[in-house]
C-alpha cells in the first residue's frame, strides 16, 4: 500500500514538473507573440509609409513623362525650345491641305525680272567655227541677252568745303552746316550698321569686322554704341506719336516676355498689331508696368491678349479677346499625356467654329445671328461638362486639379475666348504679339543677356521703330537716314 502511495505521489510530482515546464513554454511563447505583433505593426507602418511614398514618387514620374512629351505643339513652350533629337516630328497647330509646298497658284513671287536701266554690255563673239575651226570674223547675228544683276559696295568720301564771306557793312558770315568738325561717318553708314545690330542681330564684335571687311572702314564697338544713343534720342519724338497712334486703334495684342538684362530678371512687354509695334521694359509683369508703359491703361479699343489676370484689372475699359493657340496647344496637350477625350472634342470645335468665321467673313457677312451665337455658347457648355465627368473619374490628384483649373477658365472666361464668334474684328490668336517678341528672344540667345537696362532701352525703342517700318512697307534705311538728321522726319501711316 505505501509503495502504490509513493508511486503515485511521485507521479503526482513529475506530472507537477511537466505542468510547470509547460506553462514556462506558453509563457516564453506569449512573449515571443507579443514581439512578433508589435514588429507586424511596425512592418504595417513602414509598408504604408511605402505605399504613400510609391505613390508620390509615381506621381512625380507621370509629372516629369509628362514634361518630357511637352514641346511648343501641346504646350507654352516656345519652338526654339524644343527638344532636339525627337524621333517623332513636332506637329503643329496648322490645318492639313491638299497643296502641294512651296508657291501656290497666285502667289507672287520674287523672281528677278530684266532691268531696262543697265551699267554695262559685254558682247560675247565666238572667234572659230565649232566645225572647222575657220577664225570668225564676220556675219554675227545677236541671239539672246543673258542679264546679271550683282553689287559693288565703294565707300563714298566727300569733302564738304566751308566758306566765308564779308559783307560790305565789314560783318563776315561763315557757313556752318550740321556736319561734325574734322572726318565723321556718314549717316548712310550709319543707318547700315545699326539697320545689322538691331534687325539682322549681329553682334557689335561682328560688326566691326565685317565693316572691315565690306565697306574697308575700321569702326570700334564703342562707335557702334554711340548711334545706338544717338538715334534712341532722335526717336523720342516718334515714340510719344506712335504711343498716341496706338491708343487710337481698334484693335491691338499685347503680351510679355522674360529679358535678361545683366543680373536682373526684367520683363518686356509688347504693344503692337499690323502696323504698329511698340516695345517696353520694365522690372515688373504686371499691372504696375501697364500703368508706367503708359499705354494700355487708357486703351478702350479691342485687345487681344492671353489669360494674365493683370491686363483684366489694368486694361478695364477695352473689350478683351484670349489667345486660341494657348488653349489648343493646351487641349493636344491633355489629350497625348491624359487620353481624356473632351480635350480633342473641343479642340476640334474651336477649329470649326475658326472655319465657319473665315467663310462667313469671306461671303461678306458681318456677325453671326444673337440665336445662333446662344446655340454656340450652349455647345461650349456642354462640352465643359463633359470634361468635368471625365476628369471627375482621375486618380492622380495632382493632374486633376490642373484639368478643373483648365474647364474653370474655360468656363469663367467663355467670352473671351470665344470672342472671334461674336466680333469678326478679333482675331483667333495672339499670334501677333508672339511674333514681335520672338526676335528679341532670339536677340537674347545670341548675346546671352544685355548688358545694362540702359542698352536694352536703346534695343528696343531702335527695333520697334524698324518694325513699324517693315510692317507699313517703308524702307527701313531710309527711315533711318532721315530721322537720323531729323527727329521729326519720319513716316506712320495706318491702314
Amino acid at each position: 500500500m505505501y509503495d502504490s502511495l509513493a508511486k503515485t505521489n511521485a507521479k503526482i510530482v513529475d506530472l507537477s514538473d511537466k505542468l510547470n515546464r509547460v506553462l514556462a513554454t506558453n509563457e516564453g511563447l506569449v512573449l515571443e507573440n507579443k514581439k512578433l505583433q508589435a514588429k507586424v505593426q511596425t512592418l504595417q507602418v513602414k509598408v504604408e509609409e511605402q505605399s504613400e511614398l510609391i505613390k508620390k514618387q509615381a506621381a512625380n514620374i507621370n509629372e516629369l513623362e509628362r514634361r518630357l512629351r511637352m514641346d511648343s505643339s501641346n504646350s507654352s513652350i516656345p519652338p526654339s525650345k524644343d527638344p532636339l533629337g525627337k524621333k517623332k516630328p513636332i506637329p503643329n497647330n496648322r490645318d492639313k491641305t491638299d497643296n502641294s509646298s512651296g508657291g501656290q497658284v497666285g502667289h507672287k513671287g520674287s523672281t528677278l525680272k530684266f532691268s531696262s536701266v543697265v551699267d554695262n554690255e559685254i558682247e560675247y563673239k565666238p572667234q572659230h567655227c565649232v566645225g572647222c575651226g575657220n577664225n570668225l570674223k564676220h556675219g554675227y547675228e545677236y541671239i539672246e541677252t543673258r542679264q546679271v544683276h550683282d553689287v559693288k559696295i565703294k565707300t563714298i568720301i566727300s569733302n564738304h568745303l566751308l566758306f566765308s564771306c564779308k559783307c560790305s557793312c565789314g560783318c563776315e558770315t561763315k557757313a556752318n552746316p550740321n556736319i561734325p568738325v574734322g572726318v565723321s561717318y556718314g549717316n548712310k553708314f550709319k543707318s547700315i550698321i545699326t539697320y545689322l545690330n538691331n534687325f539682322m542681330l549681329i553682334p557689335n564684335e561682328r560688326l566691326s569686322e565685317l565693316s572691315q571687311a565690306i565697306f574697308g572702314i575700321n569702326i570700334s564697338e564703342g562707335s557702334i554704341n554711340n548711334w545706338q544713343e544717338c538715334l534712341f534720342n532722335q526717336l523720342e519724338i516718334y515714340e510719344a506719336e506712335l504711343k498716341k497712334q496706338l491708343l487710337e486703334q481698334e484693335l491691338l495684342h499685347a503680351d510679355e516676355s522674360g529679358l535678361k538684362v545683366k543680373k536682373l530678371g526684367m520683363w518686356l512687354h509688347v504693344c503692337s498689331n499690323s502696323y504698329l509695334t511698340h516695345y517696353g521694359l520694365h522690372k515688373s509683369r504686371g499691372s504696375k508696368a501697364l500703368l508706367e508703359l503708359g499705354i494700355l491703361a487708357n486703351y478702350t479699343g479691342r485687345l487681344m491678349h492671353d489669360c494674365y489676370n493683370a491686363y483684366f484689372k489694368t486694361v478695364s475699359q477695352a473689350q478683351h479677346g484670349l489667345c486660341n493657340a494657348h488653349i489648343l496647344r493646351e487641349l493636344r496637350g491633355v489629350s497625348e499625356n491624359t487620353e481624356l477625350a473632351f480635350a480633342a472634342e473641343i479642340r476640334k470645335q474651336l477649329l470649326v467654329w475658326k472655319s465657319e468665321v473665315e467663310a462667313s467673313k469671306l461671303a461678306g457677312i458681318t456677325g453671326f445671328r444673337s440665336s445662333l451665337l446662344r446655340f454656340y455658347r450652349k455647345q461650349w457648355m456642354l462640352l465643359l461638362e463633359s470634361g468635368d465627368r471625365q476628369i471627375s473619374k482621375l486618380a492622380d490628384e495632382k493632374i486633376k486639379g490642373k484639368l478643373e483649373a483648365l474647364i474653370k477658365r474655360l468656363r469663367t472666361r467663355y467670352r473671351e475666348y470665344l470672342s472671334f464668334l461674336y466680333d469678326f474684328k478679333m482675331p483667333f490668336t495672339n499670334n501677333q504679339a508672339e511674333r514681335d517678341i520672338r526676335m528679341i528672344k532670339l536677340r537674347q540667345k545670341i548675346s546671352g543677356c544685355f548688358r545694362s537696362e540702359v542698352y536694352a532701352g536703346y534695343f528696343l525703342r531702335i527695333r520697334g521703330f524698324i518694325s513699324t517700318m517693315k510692317k507699313q512697307g517703308l524702307d527701313i534705311l531710309d527711315s533711318i537716314v532721315r530721322v537720323l538728321g531729323n527727329p521729326n522726319d519720319f513716316n506712320i501711316v495706318i491702314g
